[in-house]
């Protein structure tokens, strides 16, 4: 059974959250703060354009599937 969080760690998991969706906003991943690799998505023009896996484009890590 985990133990509830204090009101510290709590607060210091609130603004890693807020980091890392301003980071996914502006198209940066939050491992290196590095561009993603969009490599893998699927073109414009192809049926279900967009989707796809985006890396971080300095280390590799698995950033988010669309």
């Amino acid at each position: 059974m985990q133990q509830a969080l204090t009101r510290e760690e709590s607060a210091e998991q609130e603004r890693e959250m807020e980091r890392m969706l301003e980071l996914l906003m502006r198209g940066l991943s939050a491992c290196c703060e590095a561009p993603f690799d969009t490599s893998r998505v699927i073109p414009k023009g192809k049926s279900h354009a967009g989707h796809g896996p985006r890396y971080c484009s300095k280390c590799g890590k698995f950033a988010y599937m669309v």
